[in-house]
């Protein structure tokens, strides 16, 4: 499998499992790997989420990446799982309460029947 497939392939995994926490969540398309939104949204917060789906993880890379190509007011998050792994999540301990506080926007933005980022109250993370 190429790398583009296994990453997309990743990708999914991790808006199924999103999903299955009750959480509004898509693949974002990335055109020629950069920009400001993460590989997966999370609809109603503001969360950059990077996913990465890797024989071994370089965790530090991951979380510079993430940092580097957030929107400003956005709580980094990677995703990951090593080849044959689970997936893991990791985020900055300083921003662990942001987090918390995004993802239960995020649960209420969905459970009040929104669907896209417009509807969703601004960034309230540092």
């Amino acid at each position: 499998m190429n790398s583009r497939t296994k990453g997309k392939r990743g990708e999914l995994e991790i808006v199924k499992a999103l999903r299955a926490l009750g959480l509004d969540a898509e693949r974002t398309v990335q055109h020629e790997g950069r920009g400001s939104a993460g590989d997966v949204r999370i609809f109603g917060c503001c969360i950059h989420t990077e996913a990465k789906r890797r024989r071994r993880l370089t965790v530090q890379a991951f979380m510079d990446q993430a940092e580097r190509d957030m929107v400003p007011h956005h709580v980094p998050l990677v995703v990951m799982r090593q080849d044959g792994g689970k997936h893991l999540a990791m985020f900055r301990l300083a921003d662990l309460w942001s987090l918390v506080t995004e993802l239960e926007r995020a649960r209420r933005h969905k459970a009040d029947g929104f669907r896209t980022s417009a509807e969703a109250k601004p960034c309230l993370a540092s």
